[in-house]
């Protein structure tokens, strides 16, 4: 253990479909995910900084209820899927639930 030292995240989140499976031959395959989803949350981990959460705009509007969660910036983020920059939230805040 490395004592003194921080370790900081960055998250980008993003939802939609996406493809769940096994690639390769069964002796050597390994579990992947791919679709636009999981290409949009790379691109928003990417251009986080540390310690900082961002959204996609359908991730913030599915837990616009259970968040705080501010506009922004887009600057180096490359657009998605048919040329549409998406717009992104930072995460501010979140409430859990009981249930």
């Amino acid at each position: 253990m490395m004592v003194g030292h921080r370790h900081a995240l960055e998250v980008g989140i993003s939802v939609s479909a996406l493809g769940v499976g096994y690639v390769g031959v069964p002796q050597c395959g390994d579990c992947t995910t791919i679709g636009d989803s999981v290409s949009l949350a790379r691109r928003l981990q990417e251009h986080a900084l540390p310690v900082q959460i961002l959204l996609s705009s359908a991730a913030y509007e599915m837990l616009s209820d259970m968040i705080e969660a501010v506009p922004g910036s887009r600057s180096g983020l490359s657009p998605c899927t048919g040329g549409r920059v998406q717009a992104l939230h930072q995460l501010v805040s979140a409430q859990m639930s009981d249930g």
